[in-house]
């Protein structure tokens, strides 16, 4: 090989052992002009990459039988370099919340931070990922000041859910990554919870998968009404009938039996309450770490004077995701202090609640409870009055 041809080979990429890196199109045999003979001509591709339009364009994937979402990394808006640790670190933070929990389907953090430092359509992170929902947010610096953006996409709608940004003031940076992190995923699980069921409710009966058919059963919880919280407890013995393993059916149906209960609904309640407790223990031994059968658990053994175990429950389900608004409700319940005795640790459960809503009285406890046997909240508000809550 010629001293010429040696070095063409290496500007085009050949190794000493003379090959080349590179992949070749046979084009043919065309014409050239002034050459007598056809010459067969080929293309050359850098690499060995494919020729546009080789491949057909990759399927979407398919999307999981529960709300799927991936969480993009945020955006540093600063000028300040230091602010990326924040943003990356809010991205693994708000990955880590939402994947504890246990109805999420949540991208982890080594696909979500392939689009680190891009602008994807969201449309295009869903069909890439298989996903229906997309997180994305930004973090800002001013000064002793941060503002965290964030907002949830319906990529498969191509409609907004929720958008909120948050002013923080920054005295202890680790700090205000919790406080950030908790603030956000306390909102969008509510939101994506919303949207689930309003999707449910517009599908055709016939169409209900075990899904659809349990989103359908909280929609009906959420009305805290007679004929339609019957209806939902029908609806979640029909999704597990469908999927035997499906917890969150079990947990919810176990939850409603207590609520139908407590707020005089149920013709039968000791065989409700023995119905939830057997479905609450089959949604806590089908998954282990699922908060809302520990919280379902919690009530109604709270219903069955079991206060120590309902505590230890509701504490449990808290342990698992201490952003469950649900369980931290529960366990202000199963405490009653007062009516234990307990007066100092009641009237300090009192003074960090007024703390926290000034204008927390007994009459406004007893006005928004959303429905309520006459009479059946006594025991809670003699506890109440004994710790010290105003009228």
């Amino acid at each position: 090989m010629s001293a010429d041809v040696v070095g063409y080979s290496r500007l085009m990429g050949e190794d000493e052992a003379g090959t080349l890196d590179l992949a070749f199109d046979d084009l043919g045999e065309k014409r050239a002009k002034n050459i007598a003979k056809p010459l067969r001509v080929y293309s050359a591709r850098l690499d060995g990459a494919k020729p546009a339009g080789a491949d057909p364009p990759a399927e979407p994937l398919a999307l999981p039988d529960k709300p799927s979402i991936a969480v993009l990394p945020f955006t540093n808006l600063s000028g300040d370099p230091e602010q990326e640790y924040f943003a990356n670190g809010m991205t693994e933070d708000v990955i880590t919340a939402l994947a504890n929990n246990r109805w999420f389907f949540v991208i982890d953090r080594n696909s979500s931070f392939t689009y680190k430092g891009q602008t994807p359509d969201t449309k295009q992170v869903a069909r890439e990922l298989g996903v229906r929902y997309v997180l994305e947010g930004s973090v800002r610096k001013a000064g002793n000041r941060v503002r965290v953006a964030a907002q949830l996409v319906d990529a498969m709608a191509g409609t907004h859910v929720w958008a909120e940004h948050y002013d923080r003031e920054i005295e202890d940076i680790f700090a205000l990554q919790d406080d950030m992190t908790h603030t956000i995923v306390g909102v969008v699980e509510p939101e994506l919870r919303a949207v689930e069921r309003e999707r449910a409710v517009r599908k055709p009966p016939g169409s209900l998968d075990a899904w659809a058919t349990y989103q359908r059963g909280l929609w009906n919880l959420s009305t805290f009404g007679d004929e339609e919280t019957g209806e939902a407890v029908r609806l979640f013995q029909r999704a597990h009938e469908l999927d035997p393993s499906f917890v969150a059916a079990y947990a919810h149906d176990a939850f409603t039996r207590y609520l139908r209960v407590i707020c005089g609904y149920s013709e039968s309640p000791d065989e409700d309450l023995a119905a939830g407790l057997t479905a609450a223990k089959k949604a806590t031994t089908l998954d282990d770490k699922d908060t809302v059968g520990y919280f379902a658990l919690g009530r109604v053994l709270m219903m069955l004077d079991q206060h120590d175990a309902s505590i230890g429950q509701l504490e449990h389900s808290i342990w698992l995701d201490p952003s469950f608004s649900q369980a931290h409700h529960g366990l202000g319940f199963a405490l009653a202090l007062a009516n234990l005795g307990r007066i100092d640790e009641a009237r300090a459960a009192i003074e960090k609640a007024i703390e926290w809503k000034p204008d927390l009285t007994l009459s406004f406890v007893e006005t928004n409870m959303p429905t309520k046997q006459p009479g059946g909240l006594a025991p809670y508000l003699d506890g109440l009055r004994k710790a010290g809550l105003p009228a």
